[in-house]
């Protein structure tokens, strides 16, 4: 296996939270499902699909029942892992950079070289012997 696991906590606590929205959103949805299968079943009065209809009603409806008590129990769990990531990295950071560490001085930047001196063409001078 190659590579390094990288998590955003950021990402994965926002998906946590829509992940218990929707979980929250669920029982909303289960009743739409409840209405047209009662009004089915009542029409299918003495008949023996009536009472199997309405059974798999209610199994239908404890499964999304128990599927959005999943789904909020991930958000949750994935809300906690993110704030596990996040303490974690504060408290290495924290080692890193324990209190009483010495704070590192910055060194100045050499000083720029000065500018060459200007150079004049002169004439020579002569020498006492007169040479040039």
């Amino acid at each position: 296996m190659s590579g390094a696991i990288r998590v955003d906590p950021h990402g994965l606590a926002k998906v946590g939270r829509h992940s218990r929205e929707v979980a929250a959103a669920m029982p909303g949805e289960i009743v739409r499902v409840q209405g047209p299968s009662e009004e089915a079943a009542a029409g299918l009065r003495g008949w023996r699909t009536q009472e199997a209809l309405t059974r798999c009603t209610r199994a239908w409806e404890e499964c999304l029942r128990a599927l959005a008590a999943e789904v909020d129990a991930n958000g949750t769990n994935m809300i906690a892992t993110a704030g596990n990531y996040t303490a974690t990295d504060a408290e290495i950071h924290g080692a890193l950079f324990y209190t009483g560490a010495p704070v590192p001085v910055p060194v100045p930047a050499p000083a720029p070289a000065p500018a060459p001196a200007s150079t004049s063409t002169s004439t020579p001078t002569s020498t006492s012997n007169g040479a040039r």
